[in-house]
């Protein structure tokens, strides 16, 4: 009998919805559940996720990130496993940046 190995995607969690305070460090905080448990992951953010085009802001599992202006902008989290051939997934909260 043989066995395929078969990479599945890893299911991002970008945390949130977080409050940060203009100016001032906020750290974020992302997850991933992933079938394929023997696999490492990369973790990138977008701190304004337009929806379609993905900008690398930040890079870690847990980044201390600055918003330098006001409001309620959406961020998003794409975590990339190992695998072959690699898979991703993005996720999405939103962040309110207060004085």
């Amino acid at each position: 009998v043989n066995v395929v190995d078969v990479n599945e995607p890893p299911i991002a969690n970008a945390g949130g919805p977080y409050s940060s305070i203009v100016g001032q460090p906020t750290n974020l905080l992302g997850a991933v559940t992933d079938p394929d448990f023997n696999q490492t992951w990369t973790y990138q953010w977008d701190l304004d996720y337009d929806g379609t085009n993905f900008q690398v802001d930040a890079t870690g599992v847990a980044p201390s990130v600055t918003f330098s202006s006001l409001g309620v902008r959406t961020i998003a989290l794409r975590v990339t496993d190992s695998g072959s051939p690699s898979l991703s997934s993005i996720a999405t909260t939103n962040v309110t940046i207060v004085a």
